[in-house]
């Protein structure tokens, strides 16, 4: 959590798992759900921004667990439109999917802009 804690940013990304992000992902911000209850709101005022990977109805609601952690955590949430990148199984296929790498690109220059404001 310390490293957590002195971010200006933070990315979390989880496959799209049973409706959900991923157990692991759940894991983490429940543990740092813990760690905020114990130290009052660390994480206020820093920048945050969700990446999905893989498609359909679950992406949408894993996109939305994380915003929510964010919002809850009073973190400053950014977005590239959709967040949901990530097309192909094997590795390596996602170097060809130019929608989710437009995506990413849009998502990077977004919390850039966001972190020199809340930096200077």
């Amino acid at each position: 959590m310390g490293k957590t804690i002195a971010a200006d940013g933070i990315i979390i990304g989880s496959p799209a798992y049973s409706a959900n992000c991923s157990p692991a992902t759940q894991v983490l911000m429940q543990r740092a759900d813990h760690a905020r209850r114990a130290s009052g709101t660390p994480l206020m005022g820093k920048v945050g921004a969700a990446v999905i990977s893989g498609g359909g109805a679950g992406a949408v609601r894993a996109l939305d667990r994380i915003n929510h952690w964010f919002r809850i955590n009073e973190m400053i949430v950014v977005e590239s439109g959709s967040g949901i990148v990530g097309a192909g199984r094997d590795a390596g296929a996602v170097d060809h999917d130019e929608a989710g790498l437009a995506t990413m690109g849009t998502l990077g220059r977004a919390m850039a802009r966001m972190l020199n404001l809340t930096t200077a």
